[in-house]
C-alpha cells in the first residue's frame, strides 16, 4: 500500500493487525492534559513464526551500514519473552509470549547471511536468545555438524547460562562462534532482584559470568541503580559485584550501568576509583588504566589480569591489534576491547575471537 502511494491513516491500514500509530489528532483529558492520539489496531497472535517468509535483507542493503571498524549484521531468531521483569517493556509488547524460529531454519539463514554479506559478526537481537535451553543446544549441534564458525553475539539470562552449562559444554558454544553474551544483571542485591521480578539471583549472575569467562566468551552486562526503594546497602552491593566481575579475565569485557534517578549531582562512591591491569598486547607488557567511578551513569570496566582462580582466556593471543586508541566514547563499540584499549582489525567475513 505504501508502494502504491497510500498515506498512513486509520482508513488505509486500520484493518491491519498489530499496529500502533499517531493519527495527527490530540486527546484532551478531563484534567486538561493534551496528549497525541494513538490508534491501536487489533492484536493478532502469530502462533508459528516459521510460517513467515525470511526477512529480505536486499530491500535495504545492510552493507551500507557497515563501518570501517565493524561490519555488524542483525538477525532475530525469536520474538517476545515469557518473563515479567518489572522494568521491561516486553511483558506489554509481547504479552509474555515467546515465538521462536526452528533451529534448522536459523542455521540455514545464518550461513546465507554470513556468505552473502561477509559481516564481521552477526548480532542476535532476540530479547532472550536462551529462553529454550534445548533449542540453543540444537543450534550449536547443527553448526558443529556443518563444520562452520559464524561470529555471533546474543542476549541471555544469567540463570539460563547456568542451566545451559548443565546440558552443553560452553567450550562448544564458543567454538561455533558465540564470542560475546549480553547479560541483564541489573543489581547485586537479591532483595532488589526480587523487587524487579528478575527470576534470578546474585549467585546466578556470578556463576554465569565465571562460566562464560572460563571458556573465553566476553560478557557484556547491564546494571540499574538508585531504583525506587533501593537502599545504600543495595547500591553498595551492586557496585561491589560490578568491581568483582570486572576482575574476570576475558578480553574485551565492558560493563554499563543505568541510574534510575538520573540525578545530575550523584556523587555516591565517586571516590571509589580503581586501577585495572589490562590484557597485554601480544608480545608486549600489560597496560594500566583507571576505571570510571562505579556511580557514574555509565560504568565502563575492563578486564583485569588479577587472579580469580579461573583459567585465562587465550583470545588475546589470537587478536590482531591496531594502535592504542584514547577515545573513551569507543568503549561501547562492539569491536572495541575495553581491556587493551584498541580496536580490533579484522578481515571481512573472518572470525576474530
Amino acid at each position: 500500500r505504501l508502494a502504491a502511494g497510500q498515506r498512513l491513516s486509520p482508513e488505509t491500514i486500520g484493518e491491519l493487525p498489530n499496529l500502533a500509530f499517531l493519527d495527527g489528532r490530540t486527546a484532551i483529558a478531563a484534567s486538561g492534559t493534551i496528549t497525541p492520539n494513538t490508534v491501536k489496531t487489533t492484536y493478532e497472535f502469530v502462533g508459528d513464526m516459521n510460517q513467515l517468509p525470511p526477512v529480505n535483507y536486499g530491500l535495504i542493503d545492510p552493507t551500507r551500514y557497515y563501518t570501517s571498524a565493524m561490519r555488524d549484521l542483525s538477525y532475530i531468531t525469536s520474538y517476545g519473552c515469557p518473563y515479567a521483569c518489572a522494568f521491561c517493556s516486553e511483558p506489554t509488547t509481547s504479552t509474555r509470549k515467546w515465538k521462536p524460529l526452528a533451529p534448522q531454519r536459523i542455521v540455514a539463514e545464518l550461513r546465507h547471511l554470513w556468505d552473502t554479506y561477509s559481516p564481521d559478526q552477526i548480532s542476535l537481537l532476540d530479547p532472550n536468545f536462551s529462553t529454550n535451553i534445548h533449542r540453543v543446544v540444537e543450534i550449536v549441534e547443527l553448526l558443529e555438524r556443518d563444520g562452520v564458525r559464524i561470529e555471533l553475539r546474543a542476549n541471555m539470562r544469567t540463570r539460563d547460562v547456568v542451566n545451559l552449562a548443565r546440558f552443553l559444554d560452553l567450550e562448544r558454544l564458543h567454538a561455533v562462534g558465540f564470542s560475546a553474551i549480553f547479560l541483564g544483571c541489573e543489581s547485586g542485591s537479591d532483595r532488589m532482584l526480587k523487587v524487579l521480578r528478575k527470576g534470578a539471583t546474585v549467585a546466578d549472575t556470578r556463576a554465569a559470568c565465571q562460566l562464560l569467562d572460563r571458556v573465553g566468551i566476553v560478557q557484556l552486562t547491564s546494571w540499574i541503580h538508585d531504583l525506587p526503594g533501593e537502599t545504600d546497602d543495595d547500591s553498595e552491593r551492586t557496585c561491589q559485584l560490578v568491581a568483582e566481575l570486572a576482575a574476570l579475565r576475558t578480553t574485551g569485557r565492558s560493563t554499563t550501568s543505568s541510574c534510575h534517578s538520573r540525578r545530575p549531582n550523584c556523587t555516591k562512591r565517586s571516590t571509589a576509583r580503581r586501577s585495572t591491569t589490562a590484557a597485554p598486547k601480544p608480545n608486549g607488557p600489560p597496560a594500566t588504566r583507571t576505571a570510571a567511578p562505579p556511580c557514574t551513569p555509565e560504568i565502563r570496566a575492563g578486564a583485569s589480569a588479577s587472579s580469580v582462580g579461573l583459567p585465562s582466556s587465550s583470545s588475546a593471543s589470537r587478536t590482531h591489534w591496531s594502535e592504542p586508541c584514547p577515545d573513551r566514547d569507543l568503549l561501547f563499540r562492539p569491536d572495541f576491547d575495553t581491556a587493551g584499549g584498541r580496536v580490533r582489525q579484522v578481515q571481512p567475513g573472518s572470525a576474530y575471537a
